[in-house]
């Protein structure tokens, strides 16, 4: 599983509405095993570098345990 931003960026990048959402009931549910949940960031591209840290500050509220790989940040 993989999230490309907050719910607008990866609805978008992922072309269908609610996977996000999905993704996170799933990184619930695998924090909740047990599971350490790291995430790759693979691009986030016209965005505002407020909505990236926005997005860390969602993704550690959710259960993320680290954020690596970001690439094209803001183009």
């Amino acid at each position: 599983m993989h999230l490309d931003g907050d719910k607008q960026m990866h609805d978008k990048s992922v072309c269908e509405e609610g996977v996000y959402d999905r993704a996170v009931k799933a990184i619930a549910e695998a924090k909740k095993r047990g599971f350490s949940r790291q995430h790759q960031l693979h691009a986030v591209q016209r965005c505002q570098a407020g909505q990236v840290a926005a997005f860390f500050d969602q993704a550690k509220s959710i259960g993320i345990d680290g954020i690596t790989g970001l690439a094209r940040l803001c183009l």
